[in-house]
């Protein structure tokens, strides 16, 4: 099934349920709104000492039955972060990577892009993402669910999947995170980002437009 028809049919779903209010943000998100996001980049090549979380893991690939294991005991409200990275999963996005514990628990995800995936992840994403050269790979779709928010895990699971583009023979790793997400900005910055540069991602009736500017942040 391709990115569109799933998109269009999950909007039927969701008129189906009578879930209007979504409808209504949505179209609303698409007739007119703004973003502004910063993207942040790890150089690959140098030394970069990450946060260490608590507890050991280990970073493997996303493998079936992961995504329902990461929302078993989820509250409802955050089912929807689980249905974004199925949507992902159900279009064949590849790169996805799962933290693991000590007792078999997945506690963290996210998808590790390179310049391969670009058509794709532009399609899935709607242009709202960069796109990336040879040497450079992007990180995307990272989520913890609450239970494992108190380790934390991400920021050292992020520094240990940016080094796998090592092996892409990939220089840079870069990372968007919305200006309005702090914690997202904590995690990626123990991880050894840096801020790079300020993306703005507006839509005008249904159309797209993208500015870049100076970093809202320096590090």
């Amino acid at each position: 099934m391709r990115p569109l028809e799933s998109r269009l049919r999950g909007l039927a779903r969701r008129a189906s349920k009578g879930d209007f209010a979504y409808l209504r943000a949505r179209l609303g998100k698409l007739l007119w709104s703004e973003q502004r996001h910063v993207v942040l980049r790890r150089d690959l090549l140098a030394t970069s000492p990450a946060a260490a979380a608590r507890g050991r893991f280990t970073l493997r690939p996303l493998q079936p039955g992961d995504l329902e294991a990461l929302s078993a005991d989820l509250p409802a409200h955050q089912m929807p972060e689980i249905e974004k990275r199925e949507y992902l999963l159900r279009n064949g996005l590849r790169g996805g990577h799962v933290a693991m514990l000590e007792d078999g628990r997945p506690c963290f995800i996210q998808w590790l892009l390179t310049a391969s995936e670009n058509a794709l992840v532009k399609e899935l994403f709607e242009g709202s993402l960069p796109e990336v050269d040879a040497d450079t790979v992007l990180l995307e779709g990272a989520y913890t669910p609450p239970r494992f928010r108190r380790l934390p895990i991400m920021p050292a699971a992020m520094a240990r999947l940016a080094e796998k583009g090592r092996d892409m023979s990939a220089r840079w790793a870069i990372v968007c995170v919305g200006d309005d997400n702090p914690s997202m900005m904590k995690a990626a910055e123990l991880a050894g980002f840096r801020p790079h540069e300020l993306k703005i991602d507006r839509l005008r009736l249904f159309r797209r437009i993208v500015t870049h500017g100076e970093p809202a942040l320096s590090g």
